[in-house]
């Protein structure tokens, strides 16, 4: 049986070391004695273990368990010296010189592949092989070199797997005997030196030594043309000249840059056919060549008859971006937006046919000038928005989409709206998606300026299949319950309003979103995205898929460290989607815009806050209406009661005493929530007022608003501030971004708030005098800025109905809303009582425990 091996630490500079060490005769050092003994312990296997540090090695022995000894080699001055843990100088050599056999043993294995015989009479327990070695180093050097010197023959072998390398021993007579066979002659000292001075200079390449085959194989590419632009010289000067088959001719001429053209070329309307070809030098390569250089785009590779050919890092990822947007979707043709995906990668240069470099110049040029459109639009538009219909129909008539992104309140939905009144052809439908709190807001706008579109509403049952001329209005929420039906329908115009919503990409409606078939798609947000990436990404995979990329390339760049690549990595993304995003801000189109815009926001009633309404309604008017011979003026405040209630209920039920409700879950407080984001989302600053006539909605709000906004100073002036003059001075003089919340009572009078241009109306009041007086703290002299007025409405509510009491019949409210005679008009007006307060589309039942609440 093979003795135990000993234990060996080292590394690999110590190794090395130890090669160059143990090249000198050191069994001159030792006496013939010492020499046997120590061979009789190397064969033996009682050497426990070695230890090789740059400069010593350190050998352990044990006699016993209990007697243990160890002896220090030194390597000092070109030779080695010798300590010892015993006294016994001759125990202490012999223990060095059985660690020197050990150590050459050791080298043998892990760098020279010259003990192939050793390691073949290891593996069948044969000892004799030690016993061969130590024979030869018994024979002195005049008889080692007593044999005809052979030279050293390397031959190199080049494929598409790596470069060969071959080595024999040539005689005078021209016999051939390989280096490492099995049953090779016995090498000569000289010989030996060969073989290790080989044996380095392979594995400072690369080289790997191949047991089973006697050979030298090298796999890398670009190590191989570094071999022969760099190392092939000094080999030659070593081992004189070699041979080269043809692969390995082609090899050395070293590292070759490849050129990557593609053509594009016009494949209909808006879809193009792309080709590559790579040119070498002047020569372009063939077809297979390059299909197979397409398909292992990455790195340096080898083609027979050219060479080693290298493709950059950029030329790479420019390949493999392509091919992952399409190839899994299995496309011969593409889009012709895909142009932009690769436009701006450096590796690859462009060749575009005729038809494609018109139409690039074309969707680049003319994009907002409506005056080329075939009909005219409204004369109710401003010039922005007509510039803003035609840059959306250019796109669309040039095989883009887009993302309309004009900052809040500049109209974009009467923008899309006038497009689709305009552009549509009416044989397919048409399909907007949005928020559920936005679904009223849309058909109130169509029913404003284009009351001819013909407008359905998506529901659980009520589905669309292909109608002619139907716009479409869909919830995200219903859109991803029942996507498996409407992907079926191919629609025209597919338009995502709020596209933040879909910000997600793994999300269940972002996926629902992408599986919609549209002819024209466009996303809608007044949020400035363009500093959010992943959020750009799955817009964009919704817009045009394939245009990004891949979403692992915007985890890896978001997730990155180096600022540097991350701030390159989203400019190249801007100048990527540049062409098709329009975003306007106020202040560029403020020539434009009137010096006041009152916008009538519409949030939704649902849920428990609308069981609440109806409670309180239902027993408020079962005692208005009960027969007990009253005057109208006796019921007139009766009345002001019930409305009161019924506004604080579309405000925030919360603010009721004795009802528990959570303030985020009104309709009118989601719907400020979601304008708030839209106007703080960005580097611009903002003032926001927000006015209430209720105290308690303001307290209610603060909390909200501070867990919403935690960046943000939030001031607040009431009734019991005790100085009103502090945080109205503190607002106007805070040079960032600030919100104010204001109560009726404190803010009607002697407040100056200019420095706000956007202002929340919370619960519209009946009299249009107060109203006003709470829009000209804003807008007053000294205001330089177009200010922005939202009143806050809930859908079919009282706060509905007295709206359009105020814009039909100013005349009522021109006093004061006290006066009870006004009771008479409104009966006049609606007809019955229940007409004004009544809920529309009562679908929710009074819960127990909501009739305890308002008992």
């Amino acid at each position: 049986m093979f003795p135990k091996e000993p234990t060996r630490s080292y590394n690999s500079i110590s190794l090395e070391k130890w090669f160059d060490y143990i090249q000198i005769d050191w069994e001159e050092l030792f006496s013939d004695e010492v020499l046997s003994d120590a061979r009789k312990l190397y064969l033996s296997g009682e050497v426990k273990g070695i230890e090789l540090s740059e400069d010593a090695a350190t050998i352990h022995y044990a006699f016993t368990r209990k007697d243990l000894h160890y002896s220090i080699v030194d390597w000092m001055d070109g030779s080695f010296k010798i300590r010892s843990s015993t006294s016994d100088t001759k125990l202490g050599h012999t223990i060095a010189a059985a660690g020197l056999y050990e150590i050459e043993e050791l080298v043998a294995d892990e760098i020279s592949p010259i003990s192939i015989e050793l390691e073949q009479k290891r593996q069948t327990g044969d000892n004799s092989s030690k016993d061969k070695r130590i024979g030869r180093k018994q024979n002195s050097a005049s008889q080692r070199e007593k044999r005809t010197q052979r030279k050293l023959i390397l031959e190199f072998f080049g494929t598409d797997r790596g470069l060969t390398l071959k080595t024999w021993w040539l005689d005078k007579f021209g016999n051939k005997d390989s280096v490492f066979a099995s049953d090779s002659e016995a090498v000569s000292e000289s010989e030996r030196e060969k073989i290790v001075q080989l044996t380095v200079l392979t594995r400072e390449v690369g080289f790997r030594f191949r047991k089973e085959k006697g050979d030298f194989f090298l796999s890398d590419f670009e190590k191989i043309a570094g071999f022969f632009s760099h190392a092939k010289k000094r080999w030659e000067s070593i081992f004189g000249s070699f041979s080269l088959d043809q692969g390995a001719k082609e090899m050395a001429q070293g590292l070759q840059e490849i050129e990557i053209l593609g053509r594009a070329e016009s494949a209909g309307r808006s879809k193009m056919r792309m080709n590559y070809q790579f040119r070498l030098g002047s020569e372009l390569m063939d077809l297979k060549d390059a299909q197979y250089l397409t398909k292992y785009s990455k790195g340096t590779h080898f083609i027979k008859g050219k060479g080693i050919i290298s493709i950059q890092d950029e030329q790479s990822k420019a390949i493999k971006n392509w091919e992952i947007s399409f190839d899994e979707k299995n496309l011969k043709e593409w889009p012709r937006y895909m142009l932009y995906s690769l436009w701006l990668d450096k590796g690859i240069q462009f060749d575009l046919a005729g038809e494609l470099k018109r139409w690039r110049d074309r969707l680049l040029k003319n994009r907002k000038k409506h005056e080329n459109l075939q009909y005219s639009l409204p004369s109710f538009l401003r010039e922005y928005q007509a510039e803003g219909v035609a840059w959306m129909q250019h796109m669309f008539n040039n095989g883009g989409h887009c993302l309309l992104a004009d900052e809040m309140g500049l109209g974009k939905t009467l923008q899309v709206l006038t497009l689709i009144a305009y552009c549509a052809d009416f044989n397919q439908s048409s399909i907007i998606i949005c928020p559920a709190s936005v679904v009223p807001v849309w058909k109130m706008e169509i029913e404003r300026w284009y009351p001819q579109l013909q407008v359905q509403v998506l529901k659980s049952d009520h589905l669309p299949k292909n109608e002619k001329g139907v716009l479409w209005l869909s919830s995200y929420s219903l859109l991803r319950r029942h996507v498996d039906q409407v992907k079926e329908v191919a629609f025209e115009y597919l338009i995502l309003d709020e596209a933040q919503c879909i910000k997600n990409p793994l999300a269940k409606v972002s996926q629902a979103c992408y599986a919609l078939d549209g002819k024209y798609r466009l996303a809608i947000t007044g949020t400035p995205i363009e500093n959010k990436l992943l959020d750009i990404w799955s817009i964009f995979n919704f817009l045009m898929p394939g245009l990004m990329g891949s979403m692992q390339e915007f985890e890896t760049a978001l997730q990155s460290g180096n600022a540097n690549w991350i701030s390159e990595f989203s400019n190249h993304v801007k100048k990527q989607i540049s062409p098709f995003i329009l975003r306007r801000l106020k202040e560029r189109v403020a020539q434009e815009l009137p010096a006041k815009t009152e916008v009538d926001l519409i949030c939704p009633i649902k849920g428990q806050q609308k069981i609440i309404y109806n409670a309180f309604l239902n027993k408020e008017l079962a005692l208005i209406t009960d027969e007990s011979g009253e005057s109208v003026e006796q019921k007139g405040l009766s009345l002001f009661t019930l409305l009161t209630r019924l506004r604080q209920v579309c405000c925030d039920p919360g603010i009721i005493p004795e009802v528990d409700f959570d303030a985020e879950e009104s309709g009118k407080i989601i719907v400020l929530l979601s304008r708030l984001n839209e106007d703080f989302d960005g580097i611009k600053k903002r003032k926001v007022v927000i006015f209430s006539q209720f105290v308690k909605l303001i307290d209610r709000l603060k909390p909200v608003l501070n867990k919403h906004f935690p960046e943000l100073n939030i001031y607040e002036l009431t009734g019991s501030t005790r100085d009103r003059s502090l945080p109205v001075r503190e607002f106007q003089e805070d040079p960032n971004s600030a919100i104010i919340l204001v109560s009726l009572k404190a803010g009607g009078t002697g407040v100056t708030l200019n420095s706000a241009d956007y202002l929340f109306l919370m619960d519209p009041w009946w009299n249009p005098a107060v109203e006003n007086q709470a829009i000209d703290r804003v807008h007053r002299m000294g205001q330089k800025m177009p200010v922005f007025i939202y009143r806050m409405i809930t859908k079919g509510t009282i706060e509905e109905r007295i709206q359009m009491l105020k814009s039909e019949k100013r005349e009522l409210f021109d006093s004061t809303f006290k006066d009870v005679n006004i009771v008479k008009d409104i009966h006049e007006y609606f007809g019955n009582l229940n007409n004004l307060v009544a809920l529309e589309n009562p679908e929710s039942k009074e819960t127990s425990e909501v009739k305890e609440l308002i008992k």
